[in-house]
């Protein structure tokens, strides 16, 4: 085992569907105190929707390779019982007498949406049961017991919404469902959703509200198996979400004899999955144990689940070491990690963090074991990237192999299909949430801890950027504590600070880490150019970012916004305190308004956040913030002069010159952003609780 210092904080728990703060993604909302703020269906839908923008393509899921591949001669004799021995074909099925299990009649068109859903059930189980007569019996099927019900009710549990999600047709492994039974996300005989509308945006809308939950909830699953049907038009979509967007069948008419055939053989090609792994399940892990270099680990603690279909769909648990447990199956598959330099051996207790990173990525595993031990980081114990023959659980290549773009909407934008492979790593450091209210007692640190906790973690940041690391994604999810502070004597960044900050500043003893660097780069292989990609999380990514995004105009993301990102996380953990324990009653506080622009997605109301902190009149925080806010301004100004001049170098040597200005200026951005914290820090030691603080500022005055 490494040296390096393990510490693992393990009190408290949360339910991994109400995680801590999450770590982060450019495609979501910051979570909510305790978890994401439940929110209405329609939301959920703009957001994913937003989500799939770019994203969403017509793929043949029945060709060889693909998740839904099917043997052509199978679908030949499947298609031959249906017409000769249930007297089932393209013409027959639109027939207007009444439908039965043994009969399936859709007529042209329903007028009432649920008057098509006992039908079209009799249609999905007329191919099932054709297709198991013809099937050959000793060949591995996963599905074998796949049936379809009409469900129309409120499902057994909610992922972030306030009401319970309601699929109209569930396929289940099971041959009955009871008419009052609720069926749970997490129903390991749920295997396929079946949603019907007359729209196709509105189709994928639902569906993809759907696919979220059955994705979020069992972190085995990699993709989901959905069908659309428009009940006016009797066409359907064969739809599987995953982490690059979603695949789709092309449109299929059950008026068509082209159209039905395909229909059945998507059918016949569910049905010959043939195990877990061609399912999208992670072999290595069964229930909460996970198999890791052939020991199993247990998990202690969910500290944060990314709740999204496409992305990177992270998900981090804090596990520990344990013995074969008779009550539970072991994995079938153990998941290899490799070890750094300096490590000879996993830890009896770690975190585990999965992520499903876009391929030319820099992995996460690469780019931390460069900062072995380093004051401020998180130390890494081995990493691990899934290869194709990893799929199709760890890699979404063959979901969207020869795909063209579906364009769903006027507001969708075609561009090239991400790859993501699954990247895995294992890191000795278990912390806090940096913020998490639900937990008075543990989740909330005092003020001098909250502000130290930050200010380590910005030491973290200089460290990796000295190291060649950017991390561009500074948030409350990214940033780690413990309740007692470790020993991290290594510090790049300690010869640079100490002659500004003073001997009396501990710069060994570590309480913040800073965590995720799912997208960080190494800035000194990339030149630094202006770019329209996108990276961090919306309300803590710097004004003069979002300013340029809004305006699709392309720009630099340096150092210097990812410090004024720590100023938006302290700002984003006070607001969130102080609307904990002081009593705000004022509608259009200042403080209120903070919290709507901390949550918001659309790009104006985020910038709102400038200008209406200018009216924080906090007497506590208010220097330090005023203070960090005008480094951030003159950054915003030298960066824009900057942006100007080298766009205009044309040679190597001006370039390079460029560059060293730049780093030379980000140096001095990272001295004076941790002076003036490590300045304010001493008074803000006087303050023992957030009830002092809230005494010093009045309540009267939070209103403001």
């Amino acid at each position: 085992m490494s040296s390096n210092s393990i510490a693992v904080d393990t009190q408290g728990t949360v339910s991994e569907h109400q995680s801590s703060p999450r770590f982060s993604s450019a495609t979501s909302s910051p979570a909510g105190l305790g978890g994401s703020d439940p929110i209405v269906q329609s939301e959920m839908m703009a957001r994913i929707l937003h989500e799939f923008s770019d994203a969403t393509f017509f793929v043949d899921l029945t060709a060889e390779g693909a998740p839904l591949q099917a043997d052509s001669s199978k679908v030949r004799q499947v298609l031959n019982r249906l017409r000769d021995h249930d007297n089932i074909t393209h013409t027959t099925l639109l027939g207007n007498n009444l439908s039965t299990e043994d009969a399936p009649r859709l007529p042209k068109g329903f007028t009432v949406e649920r008057y098509s859903y006992a039908p079209l059930t009799h249609f999905l189980n007329a191919i099932v049961h054709a297709a198991t007569e013809c099937l050959t019996p000793w060949t591995p099927r996963h599905l074998s017991n796949l049936r379809f019900h009409p469900y129309d009710k409120d499902m057994l549990d909610t992922i972030d919404s306030k009401k319970p999600l309601k699929p109209d047709i569930l396929g289940l492994l099971r041959s009955s469902l009871p008419p009052q039974e609720k069926i749970s996300w997490n129903d390991r005989d749920l295997a396929v959703i079946v949603e019907v509308k007359n729209e196709p945006l509105k189709l994928v809308k639902q569906l993809s509200t759907y696919a979220r939950c059955f994705l979020s909830i069992d972190r085995r699953r990699s993709f989901s198996i959905t069908i659309a049907f428009d009940q006016r038009t009797s066409k359907m979509h064969f739809i599987v979400f995953h982490r690059s967007g979603l695949s789709s069948s092309h449109e299929l008419s059950l008026r068509s004899e082209a159209g039905f055939q395909s229909i059945v053989k998507h059918i016949v090609g569910i049905l010959s999955i043939p195990d877990e792994e061609a399912f999208g399940l992670d072999r290595t892990r069964s229930g909460d144990v996970h198999r890791i270099n052939n020991r199993n680990y247990e998990i202690v603690r969910p500290i944060h689940t990314r709740v999204c279909v496409r992305g990177r769909a992270t998900a981090v648990y804090g596990i520990r070491a344990c013995t074969p447990d008779t009550r539970v199956t072991t994995p079938t598959r153990s998941r290899q990690l490799t070890l750094p330099d300096g490590v000879t051996e996993l830890p009896e207790n770690m975190v585990y963090k999965f992520s499903y990173q876009t391929e030319g990525h820099s992995t996460e595993g690469d780019l931390l074991s460069g900062s072995l031990g380093q004051f401020g980081i998180v130390d890494i114990v081995g990493s691990y990237t899934c290869t194709l023959e990893d799929a199709p659980f760890g890699s979404t290549v063959h979901h969207i192999r020869n795909s063209t773009f579906w364009r769903l909407s006027d507001q969708f934008v075609e561009r090239p299909p991400d790859n993501r492979y699954l990247h895995c790593t294992a890191m000795a450091l278990e912390g806090l949430p940096l913020l998490y209210t639900s937990d008075v007692e543990a989740g909330i640190p005092s003020p001098a801890e909250l502000l130290e906790s930050i200010l380590h973690a910005m030491i973290g940041h200089y460290n990796l950027y000295l190291g060649g690391v950017l991390h561009r994604d500074v948030s409350n999810g990214n940033i780690l504590r413990l309740r007692e502070p470790i020993e991290r004597p290594h510090s790049r960044s300690a010869s640079l600070l100490r002659p500004e900050l003073g001997d009396d500043v501990n710069l060994s003893s570590c309480r913040g880490f800073l965590a995720d660097l799912d997208h960080a780069i190494e800035w000194r292989k990339v030149p630094p150019t202006a770019s329209r990609d996108r990276s961090g999380t919306l309300p803590f990514i710097s004004l003069r970012l979002v300013n340029a995004w809004a305006a699709n105009e392309p720009t630099l993301h340096t150092a210097a916004d990812d410090l004024e990102s720590f100023m938006w996380v302290l700002v984003w953990s006070l607001v969130h305190i102080l609307k904990k324990f002081a009593t705000i009653t004022v509608e259009s506080a200042t403080i209120n308004r903070l919290a709507d622009a901390f949550s918001s997605f659309d790009t104006r109301t985020v910038l709102s956040k400038g200008p209406t902190l200018t009216y924080w009149r906090d007497k506590v925080f208010s220097g330090l913030i005023e203070e960090w806010s005008d480094i951030s301004d003159d950054s915003h100004k030298f960066l824009r002069r900057f942006e100007a001049t080298s766009s205009a170098a044309n040679d190597m040597d001006s370039q390079k010159r460029e560059w060293d200005r730049l780093e030379k200026y980000c140096g001095e951005v990272y001295i004076k952003f941790i002076r003036a914290g490590y300045v304010h820090l001493e008074n803000i030691r006087g303050y023992g609780d957030w009830e002092a603080v809230i005494a010093t500022n009045g309540e009267e005055l939070l209103n403001r």
